[in-house]
């Protein structure tokens, strides 16, 4: 099994762009995992725009190079941004 706070970092919420970035897929491949339970859900961070808890990406990024499917462990993102004082 692999370790996971080998590349945790302080908690935070990132955008579309980064997401993409750090687990390699395809916008529109992103949101079809997203829409099928494969991935989390997006956090609401404004009106018009929408973020991800990144220590969510990550597991995602270990249950693929584990060679299973992602499973939600809860909903951490909506704890977080409540705690900043901000409505998921």
């Amino acid at each position: 099994m692999l370790t996971k706070t080998h590349r945790r970092e302080p908690h935070r919420l990132i955008r579309i762009r980064e997401v993409l970035r750090k687990v390699g897929d395809s916008q529109s491949k992103w949101y079809e995992d997203v829409k099928a339970g494969r991935a989390p859900k997006p956090v609401k961070i404004g009106e018009h725009s929408v973020a991800w808890y990144e220590p969510d990406i990550d597991d995602v990024i270990d249950a693929r190079l584990e060679g299973r499917e992602w499973q939600p462990l809860g909903d951490a993102a909506a704890r977080v941004v409540s705690k900043l004082g901000a409505k998921p």
